[in-house]
C-alpha cells in the first residue's frame, strides 16, 4: 500500500492470513519491488529510499549516506520506478524512467556482495528522446545460457537484452569509471605519490587512470 506493507501467507479461503509487516512506509505507483532467490524482498519506499525485508523480520533501509540524498530527490509523480533482481550479478536494478521520454535519467544498481551502489545512464538519443530508458522489463529464464537474460523495452519500441560482455550500447560507447579515495595521512598532512600500479581483471579492456589533487 501507499503507507504500509502487508504479507499474505497461505490461501485466504483455507485459513490463510494477511499480516501487517510495517506501517508508515509503503510503495509508489508501478512495480517498485522485487525478490531474490532467498525470499528477501526489496522495494522503493513511498518516502524515497530502498528497503530490504523478509517476512517475520521486518525491513531495513539500505540507502544510507550520500546515495540517500539522491533517492530522496526523485519525483514519484513524474517517474516510473521498477526494481529487478539480477541473479548473475547478484544485485538489484533500480530503473527510474521519466514519464517524459525527452528527459535524461540516472538509474542505480545495488551490489549485494559488496554492499555498494553504482550509477547507470543510457545516453542513446534519437529524435531528442532517450530511447534506451526502460519502460518495461522482463527476466527471460531459458534453458540455454544465452537465453537467461534480462530484457528491456525502450521508448523506441525495441526490446534489448542486458549484456555484461557488451562494450557499446547499440553503437554508443559504454563509459565506466570509479573514484578511489580520498587518500589522507593519519595527521592530515601532505602526501606524495611516487608510483601507481593498477591490476586489471582477466578480461578487462584498457583502463585510463588519473590522479586528482
Amino acid at each position: 500500500c501507499a503507507q504500509s506493507i502487508w504479507a499474505m501467507s497461505g490461501d485466504p479461503m483455507e485459513e490463510g492470513r494477511i499480516d501487517n509487516i510495517v506501517d508508515g512506509v509503503g510503495m509508489p505507483f508501478g512495480r517498485p519491488w522485487c525478490k531474490d532467490i532467498t525470499g528477501s524482498f526489496y522495494f522503493f519506499g513511498s518516502k524515497g529510499g530502498v528497503y530490504r525485508g523478509s517476512v517475520g523480520q521486518g525491513i531495513q533501509k539500505i540507502t544510507i549516506g550520500s546515495i540517500e540524498e539522491r533517492m530522496s530527490d526523485i519525483d514519484l509523480d513524474k517517474n516510473l520506478i521498477r526494481l529487478l533482481w539480477n541473479e548473475r550479478e547478484q544485485g538489484i536494478h533500480i530503473f527510474i524512467t521519466p514519464l517524459n521520454s525527452y528527459t535524461a535519467a540516472t538509474h542505480y544498481f545495488y551490489d549485494t556482495k559488496a554492499n555498494a551502489w553504482w550509477l547507470d545512464k543510457f545516453e542513446a538519443v534519437s529524435s531528442n528522446k532517450y530511447i534506451h530508458n526502460p519502460k518495461e522489463m522482463h527476466i527471460f529464464d531459458g534453458l540455454d545460457p544465452d537465453d537467461r537474460v534480462i530484457l528491456l523495452g525502450g521508448w523506441d519500441g525495441f526490446v534489448r537484452k542486458w549484456d555484461p560482455a557488451a562494450s557499446d550500447d547499440d553503437g554508443t560507447a559504454i563509459d565506466s569509471y570509479a573514484y578511489v579515495g580520498p587518500l589522507v595521512s593519519d595527521a592530515m598532512g601532505l602526501i606524495r605519490l611516487n608510483e601507481m600500479r593498477v591490476q586489471l581483471g582477466k578480461n578487462s579492456d584498457d583502463v585510463t587512470a588519473s590522479v586528482f589533487t
